[in-house]
């Protein structure tokens, strides 16, 4: 109870096991959406999460098209960050945790 909740960040794969959104229904979980073709030009300039394959924009429409209703299903907020400063998504992840805590 003095400690703050943890933050895990699992795979966004985790959505497509219904054991695993099972197991997310105690927890406070935060979509971070974008469309296929800035993840995949974020994926491209960084080596966090390379997109294998030829053609990364269609594997991640593939993916989002077949993931979106699971990640709906389980998100107490979603967050589009195509356009959103980092700063700006944490204020809203931070004021939203808030606010489910005061229920």
């Amino acid at each position: 109870a003095d400690r703050p909740p943890p933050v895990i960040a699992p795979a966004a794969s985790v959505v497509e096991d219904p054991a695993c959104r099972a197991a997310l229904a105690g927890a406070f979980v935060v979509w971070l959406d974008a469309p296929p073709e800035v993840l995949a030009g974020r994926a491209a300039t960084g080596t966090h999460r390379p997109v294998p394959g030829a053609d990364p924009v269609a594997l991640l429409a593939d993916q989002h098209a077949r993931r979106a209703r699971w990640f709906a299903e389980v998100a107490d907020l979603t967050v589009d960050v195509a356009d959103t400063p980092p700063e700006r998504v944490a204020d809203l992840i931070v004021a939203a945790v808030r606010r489910d805590a005061g229920r």
